[in-house]
């Protein structure tokens, strides 16, 4: 549920495709949405874990610590 709040900060629409890398390798990269991945996200829990969509343009980072970062960096 942290996850969908820290998306809604960033406009990361639950339907928008995006790309989540695990940094520490605990699983492989899976392209998949926010919609198909909450079912799976308390088996697969883990940190360091970036949520990054298909342009790079909308970023979570869920670090070591737990701690979600949104980021949406401006447009040029």
């Amino acid at each position: 549920m942290e996850i969908l709040a820290a998306a809604s900060l960033i406009d990361l629409k639950e339907s928008e495709t995006i790309m989540i890398i695990n940094i520490d390798d605990a699983f492989p990269a899976i392209i998949t949405t926010l919609k198909e991945w909450q079912p799976y996200a308390q088996e697969l829990d883990c940190v360091n874990t970036l949520y990054v969509n298909e342009n790079n343009s909308k970023i979570i980072h869920w670090d070591f610590y737990k701690n979600l970062y949104a980021l949406k960096p401006p447009s040029q």
